[in-house]
């Protein structure tokens, strides 16, 4: 599993810190709980390993913690995807029938402007508003606006 590279974790990264312990994400919540014998061992039980730890112990923010993990393998999984681009071809392009369908034909167009109908366009009529043939400019705004002369 891979760590989100654009992550920001509030202090140092769990299985980061805890990683020289051989603890991963496949660690199981048994083997977390007797981990600080083995940071002992090895003297690496710090404040900053001891709160890992502490973190990892915890159900509910181990389960935190994973949830910014990829399920990934790059170094099984980059052959495949190598392999896999070497088969394509190197110009992927339409199929045929895709290519005949999107291709335009002037036989497709001819006799086309003998189906269409003549067309006269008319102005449509608008009826005139009393209420708008002559606008007042409300006499609150001559009190605002003066103009240079």
């Amino acid at each position: 599993m891979i760590k989100d590279p654009g992550l920001q974790w509030p202090s140092p990264f769990p299985y980061d810190v805890l990683a020289p312990a051989g603890v991963t994400p496949d660690t199981t919540h048994e083997e977390m709980q007797d981990v600080s014998f083995a940071l002992m061992e090895h003297g690496l039980m710090g404040t900053e390993t001891q709160t890992a730890w502490h973190e990892l112990r915890s159900v509910e923010q181990r389960l935190l913690i994973d949830l910014v993990l990829f399920d990934a393998d790059p170094a099984a999984e980059i052959p495949a995807l190598l392999a896999a681009l070497a088969e394509e071809p190197a110009d992927a392009q339409e199929p045929p029938q895709v290519r005949e369908c999107l291709t335009l034909r002037r036989a497709d167009f001819d006799g086309l402007a003998d189906e269409l109908r003549p067309l006269e366009a008319q102005a449509p009529a608008i009826p005139a508003v009393a209420e708008l043939e002559r606008v007042e400019p409300p006499a609150l705004l001559d009190e605002f606006l003066t103009f240079d002369s």
